[in-house]
């Protein structure tokens, strides 16, 4: 048997010819030819996606796995399974396939990304067989374009997709044995459900793996309604026989798919924003350009990104009409010459608009804020496409074209899977980190709004301040109603010191969205302004500790007062409104009790000095910079005055300013030149002038310096880090 199989294998490459190819790799009789085409599928697989194994963890990756604290004991195996309000969605199989993985590698990603492309592979595997169950030409082909399209490497190189994978697989898996069950030829004949209990078995098969889908993502709900079509595609009429055995699979689909239209709208994020204002229409010229948009990715996988340009939706532009107009005209004419052409054709649209419906418009979606369309979203309901076009181009090369075609051909299949392979290579590399991926999509969509912020966010922890601040702004100009971007602005502005303009852009941010800064604050975007800020309850408090910061004491309890109304005279608020009271009224007795005291003694520095440190407990900084400096005019080399001088540069960005002061206590006070040092790197720093910090740095560190876990941590010093800089 194995000397028939190596026969065949070389008659087909001596050959050169498709057909004999697709025959090898088609042949129901002899198992060591299915073992060495499924062989050759997954190495395709392996070998297109090998890049992607040394991605890392990008974008919702720490949700899903890296903060993900359900992954950390079995108790969070329970919630996973029996706290459906644990997790944003309901998709206990993904979870759990993430617990397993995080107890076999903890957060190393390669064996995240290993598990996608295993998984993937033998997806491929599956819709392979589907496909020759269902006498379809070509099979083997579709199933090898499915499992190298470049729009493929979206799910399988993002280990958060893991959920697109695993449910892809028990998808598959589903439709297969249905197909077992449900097709005893090639005309699909009407079967009884328990005629046999072979057919049995594979009836309950299928809806246990079906189960298992739906438990991994809810999109692959649409299985019964394929099934539908299958069945229709094969025969001439469907009955009440053929419909029964799916209302388990309606019924397990409907309630799953609207837990998580409940879910998208109330816990992800999908309600309440201007975004979803969208009218009937709208959706529908949405969901005309998202399926030509998609089956043109298909056909000329051409400018693959994470972030599409997101449409300006238009319903007076009569030509946004002509995406649904004319999707809907090609049906009709597929219906129309069905019994001329075939059902296969419309079947395979129909089942590919319909596996798409739930991502094209119609409902609800986080990633509409940012783009339609994605790549990942056509994961399963690309298999149609391909599949249809493969099986016209192997009939027609079977049916009409001579040898030396037939070997251009196989020629030119051969070259486009290489073709696939290079631009998944290419492709992979993107998911290497969460900067390398928004990189990648301005480069390719420079109105890209969610890259633009989440790199600001990246450079931002980097000490990249600038550059971070050009993004932000970018952001806010491309979407000027959202709110999160003036947040980070903000809250780079306070570390800029530029406190003023930091209050400007939260306030704006509190007219978009009322939560955003309290929102922002729980996740640690926005550092408390002072120590004893305390528990934040209200966003109008942050912005009110903000204006106290820097002495705007009318602006402070104007937003104190709007918290109070909100949150209905909490005794909280009623106590930051007290204490800004007593500091205001400690300030103007202290205030008063030195001016009398300069007015009889104007030459004692430590009269300017208090007088400097009062105006500094209340931010008032430029006052306290001129009390200071009085002091120092009085008394040259007020170290006391120097340092309070230095602190309150560095606090307003005015680092240079900062800098030429603690060089001038270094050499007041030359024990003192470990410390000074470390404040010099960290203004350099800040700076972006990584070679002056880490001089002084290296200058710190050899006169006794030796805080290494606030060296290492200090946000102060991240620019020098992100150079390569280690302590």
């Amino acid at each position: 048997m194995t000397q028939n199989v190596i026969i065949n294998f070389l008659r087909v490459h001596q050959n050169w010819d498709l057909k004999n190819m697709t025959q090898l790799f088609s042949q129901n009789n002899n198992s060591l030819q299915k073992i060495l085409a499924a062989a050759c599928l997954f190495f395709i697989v392996v070998a297109t996606h090998y890049p992607a194994m040394s991605g890392g963890f990008v974008w919702d990756d720490d949700l899903h796995i890296t903060d993900n604290e359900l992954l950390r004991s079995v108790d969070g195996l329970r919630k996973i399974w029996f706290e459906p309000g644990a997790w944003p969605h309901y998709y206990p199989l993904v979870l759990t396939s993430f617990w397993i993985q995080y107890q076999l590698w903890g957060l190393d990603p390669f064996g995240y990304h290993l598990t996608n492309i295993i998984i993937h592979g033998f997806s491929a595997i599956l819709l392979w067989r589907i496909l020759k169950n269902l006498n379809i030409s070509g099979a083997w082909i579709a199933a090898c374009i499915f499992a190298v399209h470049p729009v493929q490497v979206e799910s399988v190189a993002w280990a958060s997709e893991n959920k697109n994978i695993l449910s892809g697989f028990f998808y598959l898996s589903s439709l297969l044995f249905y197909v077992h069950f449900a097709f005893q030829n090639a005309k699909g004949t009407s079967v009884k459900l328990f005629h046999s209990r072979k057919k049995a078995i594979f009836y309950f098969l299928s809806l246990f793996f079906f189960l298992l889908a739906l438990f991994a993502k809810t999109v692959t709900c649409s299985l019964p309604a394929v099934i539908v079509v299958l069945l229709w595609w094969k025969r001439d009429r469907i009955t009440g026989k053929d419909l029964y055995p799916l209302l388990p699979f309606f019924l397990f689909g409907i309630i799953l798919g609207l837990s998580t239209v409940w879910t998208e709208l109330y816990n992800v994020g999908s309600m309440g924003k201007s975004t979803w204002d969208l009218s009937f229409l709208d959706r529908l010229l949405i969901a005309g350009r998202c399926l030509w948009f998609y089956i043109g990715k298909l056909i000329f996988p051409y400018d693959i990104m994470f972030e599409y340009p997101r449409w300006n939706i238009d319903t007076n532009q009569w030509r946004q009409f002509l995406y649904p107009i004319s999707f809907c005209l090609v049906l009709f004419l597929l219906w129309l010459y069905r019994k001329k052409i075939g059902k296969g054709p419309l079947a395979a649209l129909l089942i590919f608009s319909g596996t798409l419906f739930p991502a094209i418009g119609f409902f609800n979606l986080f990633t509409m804020r940012y783009s339609y369309v994605a790549d990942h979203f056509q994961y399963l309901a690309c298999i149609t496409v391909i599949t249809l076009f493969s099986g016209i181009l192997v009939k027609s090369i079977t049916r009409y074209a001579g040898k030396h075609v037939r070997i251009i051909m196989m020629v030119a299949f051969g070259f486009f899977i290489v073709l696939c392979g290079y631009i998944n290579w290419h492709e992979s590399k993107k998911f290497k980190n969460l900067e390398a991926l928004w990189r990648d999509t301005i480069s390719k969509n420079p109105d890209a709004v969610m890259a633009h912020n989440n790199l600001g966010i990246i450079l931002k922890q980097q000490g990249l301040t600038n550059q971070a601040i050009q993004h932000f702004s970018r952001t806010i100009e491309l979407r000027p109603d959202w709110a999160e971007p003036y947040v980070n602005l903000g809250s780079i502005l306070i570390r800029c010191g530029r406190l003023s303009e930091a209050i400007q852009n939260f306030t704006i941010s509190l007219k978009n969205d009322p939560d955003s800064v309290q929102r922002f604050y729980k996740k640690g975007i926005i550092s408390k302004s002072r120590e004893k800020t305390g528990k934040i309850i209200d966003s109008h408090i942050i912005i009110a500790q903000l204006y106290e910061s820097i002495g705007e004491i009318e602006n402070a309890k104007q937003h104190y007062t709007i918290a109070l109304q909100n949150q209905s005279n909490s005794p909280e608020i009623l106590k930051y409104m007290v204490n800004l009271e007593k500091k205001m009224e400690a300030f103007r007795m202290a205030k008063n009790e030195i001016q009398k005291e300069i007015e009889s003694n104007p030459n004692n520095p430590y009269l300017f000095y208090a007088l400097g440190e009062t105006y500094q407990k209340i931010g008032q900084h430029n006052e306290a910079i001129f009390y200071y400096n009085k002091a120092i005019e009085i008394k040259k080399g007020f170290l006391k005055a120097l340092n309070q001088l230095a602190q309150i540069y560095s606090r307003i960005a005015k680092n240079n300013e900062a800098i030429m002061i603690y060089k001038k206590v270094v050499m007041l006070k030359p024990e003192l030149s470990a410390k000074i040092y470390y404040n010099i790197a960290c203004q350099y720093s800040k700076q972006q002038m990584a070679v002056q910090s880490i001089r002084y740095l290296t200058k710190a560190i050899q006169h006794g310096f030796n805080k290494k876990e606030l060296i290492e941590k200090d946000p102060d010093l991240a620019y020098i880090r992100t150079v390569g800089w280690k302590f």
